[in-house]
């Protein structure tokens, strides 16, 4: 779970620059009261809401956080889902 957690923490950070500030108040907000698996749900879906052009380092993380099976099921479905439709940056 702890490698989780960093997993989580390395995508909002990577996120944080290109979500809109209504995003980053749920994100925020999921994180101080320590729902980081939630945080990363938000930051997905603020990113494919707002479609901002995302890194290609947070579809690689993301993809890691997966394999390492460590988001309980559900999470990881929403999660999965997300991946198609974010708009990836290949220049980074």
């Amino acid at each position: 779970m702890e490698g989780a957690n960093k997993f989580a923490r390395e995508v909002i950070a990577l996120l944080r620059p290109v979500l809109p500030a209504q995003t980053l108040d749920h994100v925020s907000f999921a994180l101080e009261t320590g729902q980081v698996h939630k945080a990363l749900i938000e930051a997905l879906g603020g990113a494919v809401k707002h479609e901002v052009t995302v890194p290609a380092r947070v579809v690689e993380t993301v993809r890691e956080l997966l394999a390492e099976g460590s988001l309980r099921r559900r999470d990881a479905r929403t999660v999965h889902r997300m991946l198609p439709r974010l708009r990836v940056d290949t220049a980074t």
